[in-house]
Parts: C-alpha cells; sequence; structure tokens
C-alpha cells in the first residue's frame, strides 16, 4: 500500500478548493464524506468531491468568496458499493435494500424515493471524525456513490452524484448555512419569520423593501397555499432547482453575511439595492452602497468615514476630481488600508448614472396568451423625440436548460423580461431618456379537478396526493382549446377506472399549455415543442431534453410536489405510447383510446412500482395491483402515517328500506395496503349537481342522491389517531374523504 491509500484509509483530509495558504481559522470551511465508496473507489470519491465543489464555486454568491473558502474532502471506506434503495421502485423493495455502506445512508426515507438520510448515530460519527480530522469544519456535506436524484439537508446534508443533486446540495445549504426559508409552502409548521419569509405585505415595511424592483424582488405570496405568507421572488433557488434560476438578490445578501461570519477575510461589495441613480437629483451619496465584512462585522462606506477611500474614473479611465453626476457609465475604486478592525481590502466595480427621469412607462405581467405582451411608454417635458424599445430575457425550457431573448419586437412565450426604452432628440440622436421595467409572462395553467384540501393535513399534496399534470406536444397556438378539450378526455377517462375512482379524491388534474411551432410528428424530432418522433416499430419516442421540459412545466406551471407528468401527442395515431422515470415520471401518449389506455395503466404500474407494459388481467393480479395502489397512497413522515380514506359506496346499490343508510362500513382506511380499524365522523348531505347541498340531521333514508362526508375521528387531546397492524402501531393524522352515493326506490 502506497503513501496516498495509507492516507484515505486514515482519513486524512484532502483540499479539494480554495487556497492553501489560507489559514483553516479564517475559512469558511465545508468538509465531503463519502458512503458507498469501497477502498477501490476512493479516488473516485475525490474526483467526484473536486468536482462538486467546483459546481459550487460557479454559483453566486459562492463565486465571490473564492478567497475564504476552503472545501476538503475525507476518505471513509464502505464494505459495499453504493448506498441502500437507490434504484427501489417499492418501500418493500427499499427495505429489502441491506447494502453495508459505512454512514448507512438509504434513499426512501419516509416513502419518499429522493429522500436519502443517515440515521443520528451515524450523523455522530461524522462529527467525531471531522473533530478529530478536521475540527474547524464549519459544514458537513455526505456524498453518497449514486447516480440517481437524491439527497437531503439538515445540519448534515447529504448529496447523491447526480449531476441535479448539487442544485438540491446548493438549496439546501441555503436553509443550513444562510438561514434561508423555502420559496415554496412546504406548510405552517415550516413557517415563520425569515430573512426571505414573512407574514408582512407591505412593500414599503417588508424586510427586504430596499431590494424591491431589482432583479424580480417584490411581495409575492406563497402558492400551494401560502396561507398569508410572502416571499420575495417568483423563481429562487429556494423554491426552483437549475442552473437557470439563481439565488434572488435577498437570499444572496444574506448568504454573504453568514459566509462573512464564518471566516476571517475581508470582503468589500457594492450593493446598490433598487436605487436607480440618476442626473439632476442633486449630490449622490454613493458611500452607503459600498459594504464590508469581515468575521460577523458589517459597515457601510457612510459608517467607515474617512477610512475608506473612494476614487471615480470614467468610461475610458480618467481620474475623476469628485464623485460624478452627470449620466454616464464610470469606474470606482474602493480601498481600506492597514484598519484597525478589516485590514487591507480593495474593490473596483462600474456603475451606471442614468439620463433625468422623462418616460412613463407602463407594462404588466401576464398569464401567456399567444399575443405579445402591450408596452405603454409616454415621454414628458422634453423636446421632440423618438421612443425606441428593445427586450431582453429569459425563456425557461428546462432546469438546466434557457434559450436568452434579445430583440426589437415584444416577446410572446413564457419567460422574464425587460423592456427598456429610450428617447432621443430627433435630428441629433441624443439620448434624452432610459427607463427599464421587469415584467413576467407566466406559464398558462388550468385545473380539471383539484381535491386539495389544505386546511387538514391527510390530503396535502406533498403527502398522499398524486396531481397529475398534462401537457401537450404537437398542439399549435391556435389548437389550445383542442389540448383542454383534449386532457378533459383524460381525466374522465381516468376517474371512470376502479382504482382511480375509489382514490379519487386523493388525485389532482391540471394542464400546463405548452405552444409548438409545427405539429408533425415524424420519424425525425422537429420544431414541435417537446421533439417527440416516432420509430419504424410505431412507437413514440422521447428526447432527454423533452423530457427535462416536461418535468419543468409540470413543477414550475403546478407544483414541485407533482406525482407524474403526461405529454398528449397530437396528430399521431395508431402508435403507442412510452413512458420514461427521470426524478419524475412522464408518460408520452396518443390522443386516442389507445392512448387514453396505456397513459392510465401506466401511471398505475409506476405507482405500484412496475415496469411498464405489465397488465392485471386476472382477479387475482387485480387483487395485488389494487394493495400495491393502496401502498403507494400511504406515506410516513417524521411521526405522522398519512393513510388515506377511500369508499366504494358509489358502486353499492342501496335500496331504500325506511331505514337510515349508514355509511360507516363503506369507509376504509389502508397502511401498506392493508385496511386498519379506524373510527369515523360522518356528516351527510344532499347532492346539488355533484356539489354539497343541505346538511342532513342524519343518515338518508330516502330516495334520492346524497353525499357522505367522512373524517378520521382523533384521540382525546391528540392530534392524531392510533391505529394497530400486524402488531405495530402508527400514528394517523386528521383525513378526510367525499363520496356521492344513490338510494333508490
Amino acid at each position: 500500500m502506497n503513501q496516498a491509500e495509507q492516507a484515505i484509509l486514515n482519513g486524512e483530509p484532502r483540499l479539494v478548493y480554495g487556497q492553501p495558504e489560507l489559514n483553516d481559522k479564517d475559512a469558511l470551511i465545508l468538509t465531503f464524506f463519502g458512503d458507498g465508496f469501497t477502498e477501490n473507489e476512493q479516488e473516485l470519491f475525490f474526483a467526484e468531491a473536486k468536482r462538486m465543489a467546483k459546481y459550487m464555486m460557479a454559483t453566486a454568491p459562492w463565486d465571490e468568496y473564492a478567497d475564504a473558502v476552503k472545501i476538503y474532502a475525507i476518505g471513509v471506506c464502505s464494505n459495499e458499493s453504493g448506498v441502500r434503495a437507490d434504484h427501489a421502485r417499492t418501500q418493500a423493495e427499499a427495505d429489502a435494500d441491506t447494502r453495508d455502506s459505512a454512514f448507512r445512508a438509504s434513499f426512501w426515507t419516509s416513502g419518499m424515493q429522493r429522500l436519502v438520510e443517515i440515521a443520528e448515530e451515524d450523523m455522530e460519527r461524522v462529527r467525531r471524525i471531522y473533530r478529530e480530522k478536521l475540527p474547524a469544519t464549519d459544514y458537513a456535506i455526505v456524498m453518497v456513490n449514486s447516480e440517481v436524484y437524491g439527497g437531503s439537508g439538515g445540519e448534515i446534508s447529504i448529496v447523491s452524484r447526480n449531476d441535479e443533486s448539487l442544485e438540491m446540495l446548493l438549496h439546501e445549504l441555503g436553509h443550513t448555512i444562510g438561514i434561508l426559508s423555502d420559496e415554496y409552502f412546504a406548510g405552517n409548521s415550516y413557517a415563520g419569520e425569515y430573512v426571505n419569509m414573512s407574514a408582512e405585505s407591505d412593500p414599503k415595511k417588508v424586510r427586504w423593501s430596499r431590494f424591491i424592483g431589482k432583479n424580480g424582488i417584490g411581495v409575492y405570496e406563497y402558492d400551494n397555499g401560502g396561507d398569508g405568507w410572502f416571499k420575495p421572488h417568483q423563481n429562487c433557488k429556494m423554491r426552483y432547482l437549475g442552473r437557470q434560476f439563481p439565488f434572488c438578490e435577498v437570499c444572496k445578501e444574506a448568504l454573504r453575511d453568514q459566509f462573512s461570519a464564518h471566516s476571517n477575510v475581508t470582503k468589500l461589495f457594492w450593493q446598490q439595492y433598487a436605487d436607480t441613480l440618476r442626473e439632476g437629483e442633486g449630490e449622490l451619496s454613493l458611500r452607503q452602497y459600498v459594504i464590508v465584512r469581515r468575521g460577523g462585522k458589517k459597515e457601510t462606506g457612510e459608517e467607515l468615514g474617512d477610512r475608506l477611500k473612494l476614487s471615480y474614473f470614467d468610461e475610458a479611465g480618467k481620474a475623476l476630481t469628485a464623485a460624478p453626476t452627470a449620466a454616464g457609465s464610470y469606474r470606482l475604486r474602493a480601498e481600506l488600508i492597514g484598519d484597525a478592525v478589516y485590514g487591507d481590502a480593495v474593490l473596483e466595480t462600474t456603475f451606471e448614472i442614468e439620463p433625468p427621469d422623462l418616460i412613463d412607462l407602463e407594462v404588466e405581467n401576464k398569464v401567456c396568451d399567444g399575443k405579445p405582451i402591450a408596452v405603454k411608454a409616454v415621454l414628458h417635458d422634453a423636446p421632440p423625440a423618438e421612443l425606441r424599445y428593445s427586450y431582453s430575457g429569459t425563456m425557461p425550457y428546462a432546469a438546466e436548460i434557457t434559450h436568452l431573448y434579445e430583440d426589437t419586437l415584444p416577446p410572446v412565450l413564457p419567460g422574464r423580461y425587460t423592456v427598456t426604452v429610450t428617447a432621443h432628440e430627433k435630428g441629433s440622436g441624443k439620448l434624452l431618456s432610459r427607463k427599464s421595467k421587469e415584467f413576467e409572462i407566466s406559464l398558462h395553467t388550468s385545473c380539471i379537478a383539484d381535491h386539495n384540501t389544505l386546511e387538514y393535513p391527510g390530503a396535502q399534496p406533498y403527502y398522499n396526493n398524486q396531481t397529475i399534470v398534462f401537457t401537450g406536444e404537437g398542439y399549435s397556438a391556435n389548437e389550445l382549446d383542442k389540448f383542454e378539450a383534449d386532457a378533459r378526455r383524460f381525466v374522465d377517462y381516468f376517474r371512470s377506472l376502479p382504482l382511480y375512482k375509489e382514490a379519487d379524491q386523493y388525485f389532482n388534474y391540471y394542464t400546463v399549455q405548452a405552444v409548438s411551432e409545427g405539429t408533425h410528428i415524424g420519424k425525425e424530432p422537429s420544431n414541435t415543442y417537446y421533439h417527440v418522433s416516432r420509430s419504424d416499430e410505431g412507437k413514440l419516442v422521447q428526447t432527454e431534453a423533452g423530457t427535462r421540459a416536461a418535468m419543468y412545466m409540470a413543477n414550475n406551471g403546478v407544483t414541485s410536489f407533482y406525482k407524474a407528468a403526461v405529454v398528449l401527442v397530437n396528430g399521431v395515431y395508431d402508435v403507442v405510447g412510452t413512458t420514461v422515470t427521470n426524478k419524475r415520471f412522464i408518460v408520452y401518449a396518443p390522443v386516442d383510446e389507445k392512448g387514453m389506455r396505456f397513459a392510465a395503466m401506466e401511471l398505475l404500474n409506476y405507482l405500484a412500482g412496475k415496469p411498464e407494459g405489465v397488465r392485471a388481467v386476472t382477479a387475482e393480479e387485480k387483487a395485488v395491483q389494487r394493495t400495491e395502489f393502496l401502498s403507494a397512497l400511504y406515506r410516513q413522515w417524521e411521526e405522522y402515517d398519512y393513510a388515506p380514506i377511500l369508499s366504494r359506496a358509489y358502486e353499492e346499490e342501496f335500496k331504500a328500506t325506511g331505514e337510515p343508510v349508514d355509511l360507516s362500513a363503506h369507509f376504509h382506511t389502508y397502511v401498506h395496503g392493508k385496511e386498519v380499524k379506524v373510527p369515523y365522523r360522518i356528516r351527510y348531505y344532499e347532492d346539488k349537481n355533484g356539489e354539497r347541498g343541505a346538511e342532513l340531521t342524519g343518515a338518508p333514508k330516502e330516495p334520492g342522491t346524497y353525499r357522505a362526508f367522512a373524517e378520521l375521528v382523533l384521540d382525546e387531546g391528540k392530534d392524531t389517531c392510533e391505529a394497530e397492524l400486524d402488531g405495530e402501531k402508527f400514528s394517523l393524522p386528521l383525513a378526510r374523504y367525499e363520496t356521492q352515493f344513490t338510494i333508490r326506490a
């Protein structure tokens, strides 16, 4: 064994990013640990740690701290390669995987395939190692030897080798280091006053008020049931993952504060917030925008006073005798020399002073409707002038694919844009004024059926609700109504099938429109939105980029908690659909009876952990399928067991006998596909066109159509109902179910 191999086995830290000469005590230190890497795979671990470190440090604001961050890797040998349950399709398969890795990491934590965690005792082992080998460690990261997407956050972050897992890691470190909130709504138990989350909605009072108007910062209500909470941005990395989603300005500033608090390197920043510097507005106080940080200390240039020297230069580099006031582009040099608190530091940056504000500019956000954005600009207090318009922005296609937009014509497709209007004096062409404003064209989403009842936890979309998103391939701008109608036909078909019908309350159906330039689906990918083609054998063929785009549409158009996306392929007949699992499940189906049947059956296969093409035919096979399907609806999360209530009462023939029809026996709750006995409270209502009418005093007995609303009865003084199955106890939170039924004469 050579010296390098001995170092690996002894767990000696290896620097994979940062300046060796920087003292560990003065740096923000992250340390990678490997899980599922055997002795022969240690160099793979170090190479992957180096790759991940490079990716992280190329992301803003991490890239601003290249001289203050050191990233190490400590090799730990596992007896077996890989970690538990990464390729499991069901919880049963996950439980059967007993691979012996050093920290015993496992996918399928709490019933979620992508959730990778290690036990507290293994976390303590990580702590013991870095306390011994690298006590200056600020944050530890466990990298698991799997290319399957997954990970988790917390005190110790977990990340797989999957490229997209790196985005999850950055998001989770946003929590851990930046003390940032999610910018999707994870439920009231996670809500509170954070840097990037507040119950305050007044733009003048919210804590990020100085940033409002800069790079999309505003005050936005949380989606997925925000319940009165607000966030600063619509598309921050604390909401969505992907290179195209940077940390918003508010989150970047919070991360800068924390990075500096954990390092002892002086950093100077130019922070202009959302302020626009304009000619004619008097002497400009530029010192306020220079910020110095070190080891938890933070001051502005105004607070530093004469300790900070500012020098100004014009665009050509000529030194100015004073701060500029005229419109133009300038350079700033800020210097701290021998300061008793911060030492030496230098900042060089550029800034812009805009011409006078002579333009009133109006542009509103809108939902994509196939028409260009409308912009209204009015010039005032100026000589005769020509107004010129330019548009720039990004049009997301997938989490890691973004198309840039630069044009004088207004955009049509979804994206985030900036319109800039300039006023030029007629004749001379002199620039008189310039005004810019950001706007967004959002995805067009519609709800076909939404059974989320957010006032109780038993049907939250991120627990046991199955949100299915339909999107279209090969639909032109004038065929979007057809797409919506086709999607509704698919949903009606799904809801007519026994298993879907029985669990109807737990399925939500949405559409997200995608506009294709062309509509022809041929043997080669064309200019349709998802680039679907057909094989010589008559099977639909997807592209990796198109599948990632379908995931993006569902995730960003509806909810990050969606279960599956169904791509309806327009204009093809007598073809076979196809499926792909890439983080989530995608079905490609032709718009005909064969396509509807294929999509419905493949989704059942996915939920039951079966491969494509499996069909339940016999009564025995259907019974097994039902059990597997019911298991997929059950979820474990922390101390709760989210078990659904189902009913087949709609299939029963209730004949009027003069006695009340009590449906207690027709509601059932399942854990791991097996029924548990629990009490229900049932209320009865008249049925009015599929909706609740007047509440009845008790169970009905007269002929008619009614609705029954059942909810789990919780144990006295608790927020759960305890159930027992096969000698094991389960804590079921509140769950509800509603069904229609008929009493016939």
